[in-house]
């Protein structure tokens, strides 16, 4: 007897599994190396992933209270198992320790780079680069525990793949191999994700149920480990819910498996005897098996969704199938269920996408997406995956077709399991369409907990199309392409190591084709990276930096250069490094440009540049405190074959920007000047190129001459150096070739400078240079230079913000920088805001009116016109308030949302739309519209300041109201429950009135009384209702104007309708019996009652009597 070593056994257990491990060796690379250089914060979701693990990092625990849900972000709803086991890096880095993540929707500044037209969810700067320091190497961190749990759905679906299909073993490779090198996968499994966690426990949950349809008897502890998997993905994503139905139908297919294997009633044959009626000896009942189940999913899921549900359900307000959603914290879910329920339409018209568009997104998505559904691949990589799913069909339509002989007893089970588990995640997405079928519920990844069906399905149909006719001997697979056959694989195979079997090879080709092609192909370095810029930003302080030359000139409150680098020799024809690294201490309150120049020792100009800092993608305004800015510029040279040696000196200027000027225009004087004693420049001409002669026009963008169509951004400068006729002071320009405005282009024209470079028999000057900054009112057709001798295929293309703009004629300004322009609202035209004076308000009989209980929400558009650059984002503050400034509705919210008020140009006109939310137990009444403008300010008490509101010279107070609004009850327009006819004076009706019916003394008296107008009138009246007893005396008074002095008569219209609702409370010692109520009008200046006539009838004491009330103790 031979008995073999364990670590044999070991060794051939390796062995035979090791095509697997080579593929999660290269999944592994492939991930690792994506995490590594795929920009944080950019992969979908991540941005808001990480608050929530930030929260749960400082606290210890997940959110218990709604408060600590919103200050857990976006996310902080979700289920928190994912966020519990991943957390652990942040805590242990430090949850605040610096450098930070610079999130754009943290700061509006931050949209200024990008002028808000970038893609990015994360400014990224150099504190990124290695070494990891602070919240970035936290991010990695947790990026890197994504690894292994993407390794677990690989290795699931491999060996699930194995229990169904043992052999080949090449099936359950292809679908290892199809999760291992889809590209979305690989890039999910590189960032964080609670998604890749819940990929991991329902592959494995899948498995765990296909081996109990397979086993006629699976023990307890398989139940156990069924019901912890399902349990822990349910505290992963609430989504799992879906599974209950999967679930179901294993525990009742499995107990269906064991009835039917208690007794045996196979036919007899030669090796068994006759059938038997007895029953076979099970070891589990199913009672045994379903404890260990519900024991094993009530402890991991119960006490979380036990909680929840407690804590945050909503059943009273919502109903109980939408309340009992809310605890999930899904807002998307609990209103689509709840405009579902009530008949309402659940799609913001706005966000809805077409089906036909919704699938596309869906199917590219599902194969590759990156950034928030912004970055996709190129259509040829959809293409080899559409034809290798087309393959996959086929190869399934192949095999329906043919024989199959059944491959196991449980095929039918499983099958039926597999098709469940993918049907529930594809009703899942649906679902999420047919209530909000925005972008975000098309994403392909929601498919993903289905990803170990899908691969097994795209595997076998692979496997059917290629070879299954082959492994039965029947030599006619190739039959469809005998192209393919005949003329391209036989070379291909001659390079191949010698195969088992035909069939083998042609899987491995398709393989490499069509999932290491895909993959490779869109490597973040070669693909992702490109859409996301890098800004040469640091918050190392500059001491700790390589300056060569170190310096400390200021040139406003808290920004200075600190020093810069550059090389002591550049040739002509070249241009001249330099790096400037700039501090900020505290905020820029405007915008500048810097001027660089070569200059002689007679202070001559031999080459210059100016623009903007980092050419223009980082403006001052948008530097934050303790920024280095390390801003290479580049100083072209002037093309010259020989050049007198001579060394220059660096001289530089900053200069402010005009703050209210559209274009960038130079103030009057720069705040630095500064000529830089060391090093010494030297200008050589290059002598490997000894016959270069000058163009007779260059077009320089950094260290690039530009000679094709070229693509310009916001901010970024060109540099000028026209050699023909230097010194003529010819402005230079590029004009557009078609005609409107803005159709020229011209140059600063304080920086337009003589070059003096000592050209060997060259004129002096030698050449002109001219900078031209692309500013925001560029329009986007070409512009090519207006120059005879310009390079003949440059033009130039803004890629700009589409801006209206208009001459700033408005006298009324907040803080002189931002003009109220108009006002419009449903039902209106526009009002103008432009002649607004204070006292002024509409005519009482146009007055606005609204219904709270009809328009919950009153959408306010204004449209503003800037005067002038911003620094500071500003809060737009829109309220409601009644006479005594109760607030009845309000609307705070950043100045233009997500274009900040930080991006408007000077004489722009930007409208914006305020969702203004009216309080449903807003009293009725007059409400006067109030518009501010606010600026946070932390050294103030309130943390804020309001903008002053100004009329050219004259200060109007901070606030604007240019509007009353009505507010109607909630009865107005119905008719009165009592009719009643009174007439009170010549111009006022009562019409009737409602009554709360009581009958002790005890109970308040809750009276609404309906008026009615038939003139304007010119006096405020009050009225007074009154209780009189059985005594004579008065009991219960109310009096006040009506709508508790909200809506007084003088506001009233002809033909005006009016509800006025008054509390009574008898006084205590009131005596039973019967009650006169008592109403009427009174002017209280005089306290003369308004005459009242019921039926041609004048009334004693000038009051209605409405009814008589009898009372009890």
């Amino acid at each position: 007897m031979s008995h073999s070593l364990p670590f044999t056994h070991h060794a051939s257990h390796i062995t035979h599994h090791a095509p697997l491990l080579v593929i999660l060796l290269l999944f592994s690379i492939l991930t690792l190396y994506q995490s590594i250089m795929l920009p944080i914060g950019e992969a979908d979701d991540e941005t808001d992933h990480y608050q929530y693990l930030r929260f749960v990092a400082r606290t210890g625990h997940p959110p218990f209270t709604q408060a600590e849900r919103d200050e857990a972000g976006f996310k902080g709803g979700l289920a928190p198992l994912y966020y519990w086991l991943t957390a652990w890096p942040i805590a242990l880095v430090g949850e605040e320790t610096q450098p930070d993540i610079r999130r754009v929707d943290a700061r509006p500044e931050r949209f200024i780079p990008s002028d808000g037209l970038g893609i990015n969810h994360v400014l990224h700067t150099l504190d990124e680069q290695w070494p990891w320091r602070g919240q970035i190497l936290a991010w990695h961190l947790v990026r890197f525990l994504s690894l292994p749990l993407a390794c677990v759905t690989i290795i699931s679906t491999y060996f699930l793949a194995r229990r169904l299909y043992p052999h080949p073993k090449l099936i359950a490779l292809g679908a290892a191999a199809f999760v291992a090198f889809l590209p979305r996968f690989v890039s999910s499994s590189a960032v964080i994700n609670d998604d890749n966690l819940v990929f991991a426990l329902t592959s494995l949950l899948l498995l765990v149920q296909v081996i109990i349809l397979q086993n006629a008897a699976p023990s307890p502890r398989l139940f156990a480990l069924f019901g912890a998997l399902f349990g822990l993905a349910l505290i992963t994503k609430y989504f799992s819910l879906i599974l209950i139905p999967e679930v179901i139908f294993t525990l009742v297919m499995s107990h269906g498996l064991r009835r039917g294997s208690q007794t045996d009633r196979r036919p007899k044959t030669q090796d068994r005897p006759i059938p038997t009626q007895k029953p076979i000896d099970t070891p589990h009942a199913p009672r045994t098996t379903l404890l260990p189940f519900l024991t094993a999913f009530l402890l991991t899921a119960g006490p979380w969704f036990g909680f929840i549900m407690l804590r945050f359900n909503r059943i009273g307000e919502l109903g109980f199938i939408p309340g009992l959603a809310a605890s999930l914290g899904e807002p998307q879910i609990t209103e689509g269920l709840v405009g579902l329920l009530s008949g309402q339409s659940v799609r913001p018209v706005a966000a809805t996408y077409p089906l036909a568009e919704w699938f596309s997104l869906l199917y590219r998505s599902f194969w590759f997406e990156f950034g928030w559904m912004r970055v996709f691949a190129p259509a040829w990589i959809y293409g080899l995956f559409t034809v290798l799913l087309l393959l996959a069909i086929t190869g399934h339509v192949l095999r329906l077709t043919s024989y199959v002989p059944r491959t196991t007893h449980h095929a039918p089970r499983t099958t039926l399991l597999l098709t469940l588990h993918f049907t529930l995640f594809l009703a899942v997405v649906l679902a999420r369409y047919v209530l909000s079928a925005t972008i975000d519920t098309g994403q392909g990844r929601h498919l993903y907990p289905a990803l170990p069906a899908i691969a097994l399905f795209i595997s076998l149909g692979l496997y059917h199309f290629g070879f299954w006719t082959a492994l039965r001997g029947v030599d006619s697979g190739f039959k469809i392409f005998p192209f393919l056959a005949t003329r391209l694989l036989p070379p291909i195979l001659k390079i191949l190591p010698t195969p088992h079997h035909l069939p083998s090879s042609i899987f491995y080709l398709l393989s490499s084709i069509f999932f290491l092609l895909p993959a490779f192909s869109l490597q973040s370095s070669s693909f992702i990276l490109p859409h996301y810029d890098t800004l040469p930003v640091t918050t190392t302080p500059p001491d700790e930096l390589p300056i060569t030359y170190r310096h400390h000139l200021p040139f406003a409150d808290g920004l200075a250069l600190t020093g810069f680098n550059t090389p002591a020799t550049v040739f002509t024809g070249d241009a001249l490094p330099a790096t400037l690294y700039w501090r900020a201490e505290k905020e820029a309150q405007q915008d500048y440009l810097i001027s660089l120049c070569l200059q002689d020792d007679n202070n001559l100009a031999v080459a210059c540049w100016a623009g903007p800092f980092a050419a223009g993608r980082y403006p001052a305004r948008a530097w934050e405190p303790g920024d280095t800015l390390a801003d290479t510029v580049f100083i072209p040279i002037p093309t010259c074959a020989r050049v007198l040696n001579q060394r220059y000196y660096l001289h530089l200027e900053v200069w402010p920007l005009a703050a209210d000027s559209a274009e960038p225009a130079l103030a009057e004087t720069p705040v630095l000047q500064q000529t830089f004693a060391q090093p010494l420049i030297t200008i050589q001409a290059d002598v490997s190129r000894p016959n270069i002669l000058p163009q007779t026009l260059e077009v320089w963008r950094g260290n690039h001459r530009l000679s094709q169509p070229t693509s310009l951004s916001l901010n970024q400068t060109l540099t000028w150096l026209d050699y023909t006729n230097p010194g003529q002071n010819k402005s230079p320009r590029f004009i557009r070739q078609a005609t409107g405005a803005f159709a020229e282009w011209s140059a600063l024209p304080a920086l337009n400078t003589a070059l003096f470079l000592p050209c060997d028999n060259g004129p002096e000057p030698f050449a002109q240079a001219a900078t031209f900054i692309a500013g925001p009112t560029l329009l986007s057709e070409p512009y090519f230079p207006d120059h005879p001798n310009a390079p003949s295929n440059l033009t130039l293309s803004p890629d700009l913000r589409q801006r209206a703009f208009a001459p700033f004629t408005s006298t009324l300004t907040f803080s002189r920088t931002l003009a109220p322009l108009s006002l419009e609202f449903p039902g209106q035209s526009p009002i103008n805001l432009e002649g607004w004076k204070i006292g002024s308000m509409e005519d009482g009989s146009n007055l606005p009116t609204f219904q709270p209980a009809n328009l919950p929400t009153l959408p306010l558009t204004l449209r503003w016109q800037a005067r002038r650059w911003m620094a500071d984002p500003l809060i737009v503050a829109l309220k409601l308030l009644d006479k005594d400034f109760q607030v009845g509705a309000e609307h705070l919210a950043t100045l233009g949302d997500r274009y900040p008020n930080v991006l408007w140009v000077p004489t722009e006109v930007v409208e914006e739309t305020y969702p203004l939310r009216l309080k449903p137990d807003a009293p009725p009444g007059l409400y006067r519209l109030e518009i501010s403008l606010l600026r946070e300010d932390e050294n103030l008490p309130d943390g804020y300041e309001y903008l002053p509101l100004t009329d050219n010279e004259t200060d109007l107070g901070n606030n604007l109201y240019p509007l009353t609004f009505r507010l109607l009850d909630p009865a107005d327009g119905t008719p009165p429950p009592h009719p009643f006819s009174a007439q009170l004076g010549s111009a006022i009706q009562l019409t009737g009135y409602d009554l709360t019916p009581i009958s002790n003394l005890q109970s308040p008296i809750s009276l609404a009384l309906y008026w009615q107008s038939t003139a304007p009138l010119p006096t405020d009246y009050t009225v007074f209702t009154q209780l009189i007893g059985p005594d004579g005396q008065v009991w219960a008074q109310w009096d006040n104007p009506p709508q508790a002095g909200r809506y007084p008569t003088t506001a009233w219209a002809a033909q005006d309708q009016v509800v006025d609702r008054y509390t009574l409370t008898l006084r205590d010692g009131a005596p039973p019996g019967e009650y006169r109520l008592l109403v009427g009008m009174y002017d209280p200046a005089t306290s003369q009652r308004l005459p009242v006539i019921i039926n041609g009838q004048p009334q004693p004491n000038d009051a209605i009597l409405l009814t008589t009330l009898s009372l009890t103790p």
